[in-house]
């Protein structure tokens, strides 16, 4: 059989936008895309199942948690829509500040006298913490840091006891 055997749609040639829509299309992963979208309705089902009823008793109304929920799910996807089309390449230059600035909050974290459910953990009575912070930072400070030094990870000396460093520190 040959290519052309099944083509049953005129050429892109009588269709200018049909390549550009195609392309835009192509440039995502469609199983991860709809895996994602899965968890995130499954999510929000397990969500409204497991807090209506102390949503109604606690704020008289049984979709509040549900929709402070939704809230924040709409204010991650603009995020993750914007980081969609930033290219990852710009997060070398961005990742040694952000971990210095990790690293600081952490530190200052440490320093405070504020202590909440007996544990110094967070900042601003208890919303803002560092830690969830560092994880992401982490991350992407090791695959840059691995990157660069892919060369000399076969070595422990080079490779894995300033990894365990850094990672002990964070």
């Amino acid at each position: 059989m040959g290519t052309g055997t099944y083509i049953n749609e005129r050429p892109d040639a009588e269709r200018p936008n049909a390549s550009r829509r195609a392309g835009f299309l192509r440039s995502f992963d469609m199983p991860l895309l709809v895996s994602v979208v899965a968890l995130i309705v499954f999510g929000l089902l397990m969500l409204f199942s497991a807090s209506w009823d102390f949503s109604l008793g606690a704020y008289g109304d049984a979709m509040y948690m549900f929709n402070r929920q939704l809230l924040w799910l709409g204010f991650g996807l603009v995020i993750a829509v914007i980081l969609a089309f930033f290219d990852y390449h710009h997060w070398r230059k961005l990742v040694v500040p952000a971990m210095i600035l990790t690293v600081g909050l952490l530190m200052t974290i440490l320093l405070m006298n504020e202590i909440r459910f007996g544990a110094k953990r967070a900042f601003f009575d208890g919303s803002a913490q560092p830690s969830e912070l560092a994880k992401l930072v982490s991350i992407l400070y090791l695959s840059v840091w691995l990157y660069a030094k892919r060369q000399h990870l076969q070595d422990i000396s080079l490779g894995l006891i300033p990894l365990g460093v850094i990672l002990g520190v964070v």
